[in-house]
């Protein structure tokens, strides 16, 4: 059973729903902000003490000695540095742990969509959405409010102290605003365009490789590597330009700041020291002043800092928001929960794909009735709507019309994912987790006892074979369970359907790697089980068809019984 994670509603603007991530860790937040403000208050010694020594005429009283002076310099530094690392580190704290809580909340909404919205998406979007972006958006928002929020604030706070120092030369500073703003407005564009480019070659790269890895049987077998290799190479230049276009745009942008930042103060030092020699203003006055300024264009230029982060992190938290707007409406809204005893009642069901692509009708007017004790078989061509039938009876999509009964309670009102947890499934390319053999079997029930496995594992005609694995249930299966064979894999998944005692168990075509002898012995052991339960069969054997209690055909959408089968 998957947990649920609290999740917060969805603001309507993007920008207050991400503001609303650091909601819950807000006295973290601020308590770092506010203490990298508090440098500010290190800063206006600093600068008194540059004017005190500058406009002292007798620099050898003993008053305020240089050496001394120099001592409150570095004390005060050491105070800034500290003040900085214990301020950052709360911000630290509060945006990590903002996106800790808004990665368990993703996943919880990527559980929580319905089989058709996933259809819809391809999964290497998903694991993009769920490291990538989310990467790129905890950078954002550590540049928001480790960088820009404090250095700003700080960069106003002096820049008021400046306005009252000295007015005219605070003037010819505020007249090269505009200038900055317009340079930074065409630069920052730039800067958007190229992460914009680089985000989408990641993704064409990401999606490439994820396919030609799933499909590296292929490329060995008809020679494909060179040209795998070929278009491989090409997605990588691609990248490798895009990323180099967005570094360089955003190191133009800081750079370009820089020089402005520079020719400020060269501004402010020549129009200031024209006012010294006119003796409207004391070179302590000047070069305090400049101090003051450089101080304040230095943390404006720290507050720049962040706006690479902001420009990558932007695209994606729009994307990630846009996603977490999906309602993940149940497909059945019902809650009523019931002791499931395996019967299933299809009536009149007709279904078709919404996917674009997929638009023809899969099953048309289908009735079908599945019992505890009975085994029923399904038969048909490929692409016929078997498939399709045993999603609709799991539950995953609703029919566009027709109606499913569980115990004879429609589905519309039942807790249909309380319902499918009673259902034991064996696909016939069945899903293992990276783990032992044992960790497999017991997924369904992770508080299931040594006894209970291995006793699935019998009655699935699974022990023999695991007993003969190097560790026995303790050996590692592999990634997706490769180190197996696909009939050892297709047992493993039956143990672990029988495992819950299911009163329903619904296999597809769970015979393929098993000769004539192992189907009847199968089969047998799946009649023997106590309580019987309904098994409904996706198969072509003509042994499984002759064993079972009826036999249904599905043929182009339309299910027909086989006479010859009914017992």
């Amino acid at each position: 059973m998957v947990s649920t994670v609290p999740q917060t509603s969805v603001p309507p603007h993007p920008w207050r729903a991400l503001a609303r991530l650091l909601l819950p860790f807000r006295t973290r937040l601020t308590s770092g902000i506010l203490i990298s403000v508090l440098q500010c208050a290190t800063a206006l010694p600093m600068v008194w003490l540059i004017r005190r020594i500058f406009d002292r005429t007798d620099v050898t009283a003993p008053s305020l000695s240089l050496p001394v002076a120099g001592l409150y310099l570095v004390s005060l530094a050491i105070t800034t540095a500290v003040l900085g690392i214990l301020g950052q580190l709360l911000i630290q704290q509060a945006v990590k742990s903002a996106v800790a809580r808004f990665r368990k909340s993703l996943f919880a909404h990527v559980y929580a969509l319905p089989k058709a919205s996933h259809d819809a998406r391809e999964r290497t979007r998903l694991h993009e959405l769920a490291v990538t972006d989310t990467e790129r958006v905890e950078g954002l928002l550590l540049a928001v409010a480790g960088q820009m929020i404090p250095n700003g604030a700080v960069a106003t706070i002096l820049a008021t102290i400046l306005a009252f120092r000295s007015p005219s030369l605070f003037l010819v500073l505020l007249a090269t605003l505009p200038l900055l703003y317009l340079l930074s407005r065409a630069s920052l564009r730039r800067c958007q365009e190229a992460a914009a480019a680089t985000r989408q070659a990641l993704g064409n790269y990401g999606r490439a490789l994820v396919a030609s890895l799933r499909n590296l049987e292929l490329v060995w077998l008809h020679n494909g590597g060179p040209r795998e290799l070929a278009a491989h190479a090409n997605r990588i230049d691609i990248l490798s330009r895009a990323g180099v276009q967005a570094t360089w745009r955003v190191v133009v942008h800081q750079r370009l700041q820089q020089l402005s930042y520079l020719g400020i103060s060269a501004v402010v030092l020549i129009i200031g020291s024209r006012a010294v020699e006119k003796g409207s203003i004391t070179s302590g006055d000047l070069l305090s002043f400049y101090a003051l300024a450089a101080l304040t264009l230095n943390y404006v230029r720290d507050a720049g800092l962040g706006v690479g982060a902001v420009v990558l992190g932007r695209d994606p938290w729009l994307a990630l928001h846009t996603f977490l707007a999906q309602s993940p409406q149940d497909i059945y809204p019902g809650s009523r929960q019931i002791r499931f005893s395996g019967a299933i009642r299809l009536r009149n069901l007709s279904f078709q794909y919404a996917t674009p692509g997929r638009e023809r009708r899969i099953l048309d007017n289908v009735s079908l009735e599945l019992s505890p004790g009975r085994f029923t078989a399904l038969t048909g061509a490929n692409g016929s709507g078997k498939s399709t039938l045993l999603q609709l009876v799991l539950g995953l999509y609703r029919p566009d019309s027709g109606s499913l009964f569980a115990d004879g309670i429609p589905y519309a009102e039942l807790d249909v994912a309380d319902l499918r947890r009673q259902i034991g499934v064996v696909a016939q390319d069945p899903p293992l987790i990276t783990g032992t053999v044992r960790d497999n079997i017991a997924y369904a029930r992770p508080e299931a006892t040594r006894d209970e496995v291995e006793q699935a594992a019998r009655t699935a005609l699974a022990h023999a074979f695991i007993q003969q694995l190097p560790k026995g249930y303790d050996t590692e299966v592999g990634e997706h369970g490769i180190l197996l064979s696909g009939g050892q894999r297709q047992r493993l998944a039956l143990a672990r359907a029988l495992l819950i005692h299911a009163p329903l168990l619904i296999l597809d075509e769970p015979t393929n790697h098993v000769d004539q002898e192992g189907v009847r012995d199968l089969l047998l052991s799946l009649r023997s089980l106590q309580p019987p339960p309904a098994i409904l069969v996706i198969t072509h054997v003509p042994a499984v068809l002759a064993l079972a209690d009826e036999a249904w055909t599905l043929n182009h959408g339309t299910l027909t019984r086989n006479p010859e089968s009914v017992r």
